[in-house]
């Protein structure tokens, strides 16, 4: 997961960069076709040799993908075996090492010095010209020029590596200067002799789970968030359950489905407290038939103190930036050390205090309890 969330944190930040300080950049998400199931086996042999595998892990994993095969079983047939030449197995923690291990030989060539130059540069930071996350890649540089080049090396080693790329599935994204502001512009970059479709003006880019656009507004995160708390919360609504086990869906679904919004984006706690909040508590004061001048402070509280140990979304949004600011506070590589500390404003220090999403929620129930101290206590109907 910090992967991810290293990769989106300087992406964003990267593109206000560039749009705050009128620089150029040009941005290329480059698509794998069926990039797991593509690897060929002579390619993982070739890869080990090139990280100086031990021969006795080299020999396991051979005979692993040596006259490989499988078979499709259903309730009513057996297929025959069928030989798999190509693509690392699923659902295990060997193929994605295997995956990153052969994309490495490439991400080891551009790291070079004659390509280590292409790139965007920040503060104190070497120039960042490629982000690679399994196999969702991102091709960053300050120039048309530099990013074709790099995507021509790309192609050239998905040639010898045997991986396609899917021109029509990839996109770019482009930042320039026009007299004394920045603009959104439609670079032309080629791929195998074919134009690499244009991310259109005023439109945004998903990349690891998170949109971009030259503004660097979060209205497609909004406009998720809202509707799936709408459509959640109404399904739950819906179905034949006790009041308690509705409570029960919404603090262990509903919030985990929002948690990777929560995460990744930028939206404000204000914009999640007037907007998701205020849906989520309609239906619980409905299942809990706590009138509208009653207070859901009790609710909040753990069980021992009569509570039902929930929270609202904006508790839920705290904790996942408490997460994110962690990862790149704590995180290995000292340019994202160096972007946590440059991100650390009036927006983000309010999550920078925490030490643990535990700290949040208890900080959040402790203000809780000092409201059913100064105010009324309502009677919380029973459940039962």
């Amino acid at each position: 997961m910090s992967g991810t969330l290293e990769h989106t944190a300087q992406m964003a930040n990267i593109i206000n960069k560039a749009r705050i300080k009128q620089r150029s950049l040009v941005i290329t998400l480059p698509d794998l076709k069926n990039a797991f199931g593509e690897v060929h086996h002579n390619l993982i042999t070739s890869v080990l040799d090139y990280h100086h595998i031990l021969e006795h892990v080299k020999l396991i994993i051979k005979r692993l993908y040596t006259d490989l095969k499988t078979s499709i079983i259903t309730s009513e047939f057996r297929t025959p075996f069928i030989p798999v030449r190509r693509g690392v197995l699923q659902g295990d923690c060997l193929s994605p090492l295997l995956f990153n291990m052969c994309f490495n030989t490439f991400i080891q060539h551009i790291k070079t010095d004659k390509y280590r130059q292409f790139g965007f540069s920040l503060q104190f930071i070497n120039p960042i010209h490629w982000f690679q996350f399994a196999d969702d890649a991102a091709v960053i540089s300050s120039q048309e020029s530099e990013n074709q080049h790099l995507l021509n090396r790309f192609s050239i080693w998905c040639q010898w590596s045997n991986m396609i790329i899917r021109v029509d599935k990839c996109s770019t994204f482009g930042i320039k200067k026009a007299l004394t502001k920045s603009i959104q512009y439609l670079p032309k970059l080629l791929i195998n002799k074919q134009l690499i479709p244009k991310i259109n003006i005023g439109a945004a880019f998903q990349y690891l789970g998170r949109y971009f656009s030259f503004n660097m507004s979060d209205e497609h995160h909004k406009s998720e968030l809202i509707s799936l708390v709408e459509e959640l919360m109404a399904d739950i609504d819906s179905k034949p359950l006790h009041p308690k086990n509705k409570i029960l869906l919404y603090s262990r679904y509903l919030l985990s489905k929002l948690s990777w919004h929560f995460t990744v984006s930028s939206v404000s706690k204000t914009w999640v407290t007037e907007n998701i909040d205020s849906k989520v508590n309609s239906y619980i004061r409905k299942w809990l038939d706590i009138p509208i001048s009653g207070t859901l402070s009790t609710v909040f509280l753990t069980r021992n103190k009569f509570g039902l140990s929930i929270c609202p979304p904006s508790v839920k949004f705290i904790q996942c930036q408490t997460v994110l600011r962690k990862a790149l506070k704590t995180s290995p590589n000292e340019a994202i050390n160096d972007l946590w500390k440059a991100t650390s404003n009036s927006k983000n220090i309010q999550y920078d205090v925490y030490n643990s999403t535990k700290q949040v929620l208890k900080d959040f129930r402790s203000g809780q309890e000092d409201k059913l101290h100064t105010q009324p206590v309502k009677a919380l109907s029973s459940l039962i």
